[in-house]
């Protein structure tokens, strides 16, 4: 039996051994005088994470939760689908991990890190949140009334975390009009704006694109990399192909003639190269941004960013698309994105309502520390089986190389 069956299993022999008794009286089952207050409090607990949870699914907000402690264990037990938006704990006490995620301290929150604060706590929870006020941010109280704030946008989400405060939005919707109605695929207007709102906080120098397609990325990035101040900027594109996957008469990124001909940047378009030779060619650390939305069959999603750490700068962003494409569009279920976005353990960002298709995942310092997730990340099923070529990664992640050898096709059988 796996881990996580073994795991799951364990749940439920717990639930199946809560006494009757006390599912009766928590599920309404036996008539009394009076609730129970404690049962009470934990209905209307759970009516109040249940409305948090809806409201998160729209948002998809990156969360840390304040109080390490017992009141955390009942809210999650309550409503677990507030889980897979926590990405870490804040407590005072020295504490450096909790179920599994970080526990930093009060004072080493910020907004270039956090979405939104969720108070767990009953007793303390006022005091929690006069230590924190102070931060433009979300905050979530349970027993309390929290601060009105504004409905949440990308542009809102963006600028609060990376501090930047203005990105020619209303240029860019300009060039988004000038789409060609043949291009198939690509990014919508919303990810458009999401990729102008990262480039104008990170004002990358470099910017490496994998996947071009038809090329209507390529024109959002070059706009936004104009809108910079001073010049001495880049735009590397690459694709396995020369033509549109969708039309092998249109030329891979031609649709920049018509969306935004007039760009100034110099744009370099390699159509003959993915992340392992744009890797091995560009020297290391000299891409301030990359934007990967290549083939989305798992693991090549993560195989490409693997690739691509050869090059990137350290703690540099990693834009990735179709991180929701399963959920928007279910009738394309290819999931590679959209579990390495989830699955990433250090600073990443979601896009908000028209964005939602879209994120983007800091690189940490230490590359090693990618290992564990890769590793997991390859036990799930895969769905385009990568070649001897593509698993050759850097160094660094030779023990994920190795995981990845034996289920490699034979090519031996193939022939």
């Amino acid at each position: 039996m796996s881990s996580s069956a073994s795991v799951g299993r364990g749940l439920y022999d717990h639930l199946l051994a809560i006494p009757d008794a006390q599912i009766q009286h928590y599920a309404g089952l036996t008539l009394t005088p009076s609730e129970d207050p404690f049962i009470r409090e934990m209905k209307r607990l759970r009516g109040r994470l249940a409305a948090i949870a809806a409201h998160w699914r729209e948002t998809d907000p990156r969360v840390f939760m304040y109080g390490a402690g017992e009141h955390a264990r009942l809210v999650l037990a309550l409503e677990p689908e507030l889980g897979r938006f926590v990405a870490g704990f804040i407590d005072r006490r020295p504490v450096a991990e909790f179920l599994g995620k970080p526990c930093i301290r009060p004072e080493h929150v910020t907004p270039g890190v956090v979405d939104v604060v969720f108070y767990s706590s009953r007793e303390h929870e006022r005091d929690m949140h006069a230590r924190l006020s102070h931060l433009d941010l979300d905050h979530v109280l349970l027993y309390g009334d929290g601060p009105a704030t504004d409905p949440e946008t990308t542009m809102t989400r963006m600028r609060r975390r990376l501090g930047h405060t203005f990105a020619d939005v209303e240029g860019l919707q300009e060039i988004q009009t000038r789409r060609p109605a043949w291009v198939q695929g690509g990014i919508s207007g919303g990810d458009a704006e999401f990729l102008l709102e990262l480039v104008s906080g990170v004002s990358p120098r470099t910017i490496l694109e994998l996947g071009v397609a038809s090329g209507a990325s390529s024109a959002a990035l070059l706009f936004a990399l104009d809108r910079l101040p001073e010049g001495g900027r880049t735009l590397f594109s690459c694709d396995v192909r020369g033509t549109c996957y969708f039309d092998a008469d249109r030329p891979t990124g031609s649709a920049v003639d018509e969306m935004y001909p007039q760009f100034r940047t110099p744009w370099l378009l390699d159509t003959n190269s993915d992340a392992r030779r744009i890797g091995e060619a560009l020297p290391a650390g000299s891409i301030d941004l990359t934007f990967i939305d290549a083939n989305h069959c798992h693991p090549w999603p993560l195989l490409d960013l693997l690739h691509i750490t050869r090059l990137a700068r350290p703690g540099s962003w990693v834009a990735l698309h179709d991180i929701e494409l399963p959920r928007l569009h279910p009738q394309y279920q290819v999931h590679g994105p959209q579990w390495l976005f989830e699955a990433w353990p250090f600073n990443k960002v979601h896009g908000v309502g028209g964005s939602m298709n879209i994120g983007a995942v800091q690189l940490p310092a230490n590359l090693r520390d990618l290992v564990p997730m890769s590793l997991a990340l390859l036990e799930r099923p895969w769905e385009h089986s990568p070649t001897t070529w593509h698993v050759d990664l850097p160094e660094v992640f030779s023990e994920v190389s190795k995981a990845l050898a034996p289920r490699l096709p034979d090519p031996a059988k193939a022939a």
